[in-house]
């Protein structure tokens, strides 16, 4: 023995070699399952986030992001909300803040309401029930556009024909009516029953502006900048034991 051990080219070529190999197989599929970890643990704290800021979010509202995952043909795994018919969803207003767009109902009363206010915002009163994410129930609110609706002519409003109709009916029976401009009654959607009146809908002539409450971006890039490195370390060491 000559206690000498001697490297050459052929042992680097073949290093080389088996760091190509690697790179071309293991890299990629490391890197596809490390991004899609880091999405989903990103879109799990963001329902986690909603339910901090928002006061009993809707399955509707945790529910409003997906994970487009990476594939080995895009290394690019994406968290974003699906798409509605709504140009501005409600979670970037409050994202971003600013003025939020109005409701569907909003929508409906401005365009078909004979009313003579205007009409930037409808909101429950604390006399209308409400279901237990704090939203008017959907029958209650189709009850409401359709007496509403059913009016005809606003300017005919609380009269004392209505009156006498709602009267001649069973005492359980509720109407749904919109005051005159020039009445006494704040503008809004309101309930009789009766002889018993009582406010369900408030209009406000201000539309609502929010302040930013919902960092869905920033609190994103704070997860995938924790968890990253170690999601690829992990992935490594998978795709090496099944390489």
């Amino acid at each position: 023995m000559t206690g000498t051990f001697a490297l050459n080219a052929s042992d680097l070529r073949a290093l080389e070699h088996k760091l190509n190999d690697i790179d071309r197989r293991v890299m990629p599929k490391a890197a596809r399952w490390a991004l899609n970890d880091v999405a989903f643990e990103i879109l799990a704290e963001n329902k986690d986030l909603m339910r901090r800021v928002f006061d009993n979010p809707t399955p509707f509202t945790l529910n409003a992001f997906y994970v487009r995952k990476a594939s080995l043909s895009d290394l690019n795994a994406v968290i974003e909300r699906k798409r509605f018919p709504a140009s501005r969803h409600y979670l970037e207003v409050q994202s971003e803040g600013g003025a939020r767009r109005k409701t569907g109902v909003e929508r409906l009363f401005t365009q078909r309401l004979r009313y003579e206010g205007l009409i930037q915002a409808v909101v429950p009163t604390k006399s209308l029930r409400r279901n237990r994410y704090g939203n008017i129930a959907p029958g209650t609110l189709q009850r409401i556009i359709s007496g509403v609706r059913a009016q005809g002519d606003g300017a005919q409003n609380t009269t004392a024909a209505s009156r006498a109709r709602a009267n001649a009916g069973s005492s359980r029976r509720a109407e749904y009516f919109v005051p005159r401009a020039d009445s006494a009654l704040s503008p809004g959607v309101y309930q009789r029953k009766g002889e018993k009146l009582t406010k369900v809908l408030a209009f406000s002539e201000v539309a609502p502006s929010y302040s930013k409450r919902f960092p869905m971006e920033a609190h994103a890039e704070k997860v995938a900048r924790d968890r990253i490195e170690l999601a690829f370390d992990r992935a490594f060491a998978r795709a090496m034991r099944g390489s």
